[in-house]
């Protein structure tokens, strides 16, 4: 029981700084698009920054899906381990 008790603390304190990383690396992001913005919107010139936007917004989209699987995979999981057991609640 101790140990289940250590690994789930273990895996909120992993939880809480992965979510620290991706707030501090989103804020980033979301600073550099930003700015991004704002030099197309001083020079008039749309395609500023492409490369760097297509970038960021491919990047950032790639992790939500691995984030989304990774996420219905642990539900399934749940799922079979429960009915494993026998707990349907």
């Amino acid at each position: 029981m101790v140990t289940g008790v250590l690994l789930d603390v273990h895996l909120r304190l992993e939880a809480d700084m992965n979510c620290e990383r991706l707030k501090n690396r989103l804020v980033l992001r979301e600073a550099v698009l930003s700015h991004i913005d704002r030099r197309r919107a001083e020079t008039g010139d749309p395609n500023v920054g492409t490369g760097a936007e297509k970038y960021i917004l491919d990047i950032e989209l790639a992790d939500l899906e691995r984030a989304i699987g990774a996420q219905e995979s642990l539900e399934h999981a749940h799922i079979r381990s429960r009915r494993r057991t026998g707990l349907n609640s």
